[in-house]
């Protein structure tokens, strides 16, 4: 399962790209994710696939797949569906409010026990265009999952096309 999971996150690999109509772009992001919750001590680092399609110049829709690596002897795998309206606040630099629902899957494996959660999503993003087709992004969220609250914070690459 998790050697499935990575090869989906790199085929679908993360993005952020200017929501041009009818334009997709895809990426790769690692995301380090510390919980929010005092007295929890779970910090996972993991990597992001994104896919995005513009629907119109400012909005759009990204499925975005997920992968924390082990820590503290869980895993966990996530997918999304995030909506962006993008600001354009300067010449190839855009912010952009992050809101999504999603589905969320523990992998305890010393007990081979997985948990199911949905995903609740709200945050920002930034990116910046280094060219028409590259782009570098960051972006922080609040991730609401049952029994467990923390902020993802991702930083990324994409390819418009």
């Amino acid at each position: 399962m998790k050697k499935l999971a990575l090869v989906v996150l790199v085929a679908l690999v993360g993005m952020s790209a200017s929501a041009q109509k009818g334009k997709m772009a895809v990426g790769l992001s690692g995301v380090f994710s510390p919980c929010v919750e005092s007295g929890a001590d779970w910090k996972p680092f993991g990597v992001a696939g994104k896919l995005q399609y513009g629907f119109t110049d400012n909005f759009r829709g990204e499925l975005n797949l997920g992968y924390d690596f082990k820590h503290h002897g869980a895993d966990m795998l996530t997918a999304a569906v995030n909506l962006h309206y993008l600001f354009n606040v300067a010449e190839s630099f855009n912010i952009y409010p992050v809101v999504g629902v999603g589905y969320g899957r523990y992998l305890i494996s010393e007990s081979e026990l997985g948990v199911n959660r949905v995903i609740a999503n709200a945050g920002i993003g930034a990116e910046y265009w280094l060219s028409d087709s590259f782009a570098l992004n960051l972006e922080a969220k609040f991730q609401y999952v049952k029994d467990l609250k923390r902020i993802p914070i991702s930083f990324g690459f994409a390819y418009k096309f």
